[in-house]
């Protein structure tokens, strides 16, 4: 190798060298160059972020909870669905009218029974079937010894019993149900009468198996006081809760009245027969237009399923058609509508048989998620101000005029005296 190859060589090595310190010079540069993107990127972050975070906040304010009411319409479309299938094993019975009439019946119903406030409301499949309750089982134990017991669900078989309605349709009403102008007017009146009847069924079941109390309140103050120890009552003995709703006549919610609070959510809580009219400490206040005198019911109901109450209503077909018949006492075509359903009451019931085994002793103590008041309330009277005012009678006057005659104006005063 010549001189010139070396100096060659060693003009390529340098070349070299200096290519190898550029090549790390560059890596450095880009390390640092990403290193500022990072950070750059962090920096940018927060403010990409505040930008994004309201735009899935306006996407979850869209999406919003559903209120009681939407659940309470979820609950009243699985109970119409479960009451269309029992509806379609009997569509052999009914004509293709009938049977659209009561489909839509039962479903309106179904939505406008006030019921399902107070009550459990389980639907059964058959005409027998079996209901399921929550009750608290409370062992006997010392008075030393603090146990508030267990929560169990019980099963209990239960059979569909037949109830006439009071509501009949003429055969001109049945045929005017047809008509699109008069078709709305005679359905709600329909839908009305049995669905308030109905209640009033499972109302006056209620007042006959809850404990009963008679009070008498001298002003309002003691009636606010008498309601809330009937609902701390309700939770003493229920081990569940304290009472949380209240039936009362037009008298009673007149005496709360400016006490109550109105919530805005359960105003739609209004069925013409019964409604929502305010909250009074925690109780929710139902106005009941067909309550008696002074009465009221305190009660309970969960507010987690149909198992949590006291009483359990069982609709099997809550309207059935008994199509075109002749009434008996005029001998008019009509049409008479009954309901078939189950019921529960959470009560304790002993049963005790004789020692010949003749006779069984059964004894029902009251259910203690309902309390029926009888309130004696301040008596009205009014002041005695007869007035008595003596007039004197005029005696024989018909009898003197005959016998006596009168010639001049002054005799005939004389027998006025």
């Amino acid at each position: 190798m010549n001189l010139d190859d070396e100096q060659g060589c060693d003009e390529q090595g340098c070349d070299e060298q200096d290519f190898s310190e550029i090549i790390d010079m560059l890596t450095t540069a880009a390390k640092i160059s990403m290193l500022d993107d990072e950070q750059d990127d962090e920096d940018q972050n927060p403010r990409q972020m505040e930008m994004i975070e309201p735009q899935q906040t306006s996407k979850k304010m869209k999406q919003k909870a559903p209120t009681v009411a939407d659940n309470m319409a979820m609950a009243d479309e699985k109970v119409y669905t479960a009451l269309l299938e029992n509806l379609e094993k009997c569509a052999p019975t009914h004509d293709k009218f009938h049977l659209l009439f009561l489909r839509e019946l039962i479903k309106a119903i179904t939505v406008n029974n006030a019921a399902k406030h107070f009550v459990g409301i389980q639907p059964m499949s058959g005409p027998v079937g079996l209901i399921y309750a929550l009750i608290r089982t409370i062992p006997k134990l010392n008075d030393d010894t603090m146990d508030r017991g267990s929560l169990e669900i019980i099963s209990h078989a239960i059979e569909a019993q037949s109830t006439e309605l009071g509501t009949k349709l003429t055969e001109e009403a049945v045929a005017d149900i047809s008509l699109p102008y008069l078709n709305t007017e005679l359905f709600e009146m329909t839908k009305d009468e049995i669905s308030s009847e109905i209640y009033q069924n499972i109302r006056n079941d209620i007042m006959k198996v809850g404990n009963k109390l008679e009070a008498k309140v001298n002003n309002k103050n003691d009636l606010m006081l008498l309601l809330g120890q009937c609902a701390n009552e309700i939770g003493a003995k229920t081990k569940r809760g304290c009472g949380n709703f209240i039936i009362a006549s037009q008298t009673i919610v007149n005496i709360l009245g400016k006490d109550l609070d109105v919530d805005e959510d359960l105003l739609y809580r209004d069925y013409g027969y019964v409604k929502y009219v305010g909250t009074l400490n925690g109780l929710k206040v139902y106005l009941d237009n067909d309550m008696d005198g002074n009465q009221t019911i305190v009660g309970y109901k969960g507010g987690n399923g149909e198992t949590d109450a006291g009483y359990i209503y069982c609709p099997y077909m809550p309207v059935q058609s008994s199509g075109i018949i002749i009434d008996a006492a005029n001998f008019n075509p009509i049409m008479k509508f009954s309901t078939r359903f189950g019921l529960f009451v959470n009560q304790k019931v002993t049963e005790v048989v004789s020692e010949d085994g003749n006779e069984t002793v059964i004894t029902r103590e009251p259910c203690n998620y309902y309390v029926t008041l009888d309130i004696t309330l301040p008596s009205v009277k009014f002041d005695d101000n007869t007035t008595v005012e003596t007039v004197k009678n005029v005696k024989n006057v018909s009898k003197t005029v005959k016998d006596c005659p009168i010639d001049t104006f002054d005799d005939a005063m004389k027998l006025l005296d």
